[in-house]
């Protein structure tokens, strides 16, 4: 079942969704419980248009997700809303995500993930919570206590162009 989701991985990445699909959906008949084929199924349905499938399959990749793939699969739930333009649901999955790298001291990984959650706002036509999730995102990555002048002078830049984003957008 593993070789057969990797072997939907590549035809994925070469853009042969119906064949990556129909070997996803071989490798869960094989083993229902394979994290990485649900995870691959839900991707490639998204790319197909198929929200509805895509997403059950997403969620159990999130129930089956082993610790260290698991915002890996939230991370893919949200971008399975932003196609959709619902960052709202969008926010439900990353946040998760977000509070989970704050937990961890991640500071800098925090500030990349609330940046991703604004993007998907700012594509829905929210400039209201892309600014909010923008702004937490910079106040996470100065959250890092060894933030190097780069890093400082990187995020900044980020912010101030974000901001930009937003304004034009408005």
């Amino acid at each position: 079942a593993m070789e057969l989701a990797k072997q939907g991985q590549a035809l994925a990445r070469e853009g042969k969704f119906e064949e990556a699909l129909a070997a996803y959906r071989k490798a869960i008949a094989l083993s229902p419980e394979l994290y990485e084929a649900h995870l691959g199924a839900g991707a490639t349905l998204d790319l197909e248009g198929n929200y509805d499938e895509a997403r059950r399959h997403l969620a159990r990749a999130i129930e089956l997700a082993p610790a260290a793939q698991k915002e890996r699969a939230l991370r893919t739930m949200a971008v399975s809303y932003a196609f959709t333009g619902s960052g709202k649901d969008a926010e439900k999955f990353e946040k998760q995500a977000f509070d989970a790298r704050v937990a961890a001291g991640d500071f800098a990984g925090a500030g990349e993930v609330a940046d991703e959650l604004a993007r998907i706002y700012l594509e829905a036509g929210d400039p209201a919570d892309a600014y909010t999730w923008y702004q937490r995102g910079h106040e996470a990555a100065y959250r890092k206590t060894d933030l190097s002048e780069a890093d400082r002078d990187l995020w900044d830049f980020r912010w101030e162009h974000a901001q930009a984003r937003i304004a034009a957008r408005r």
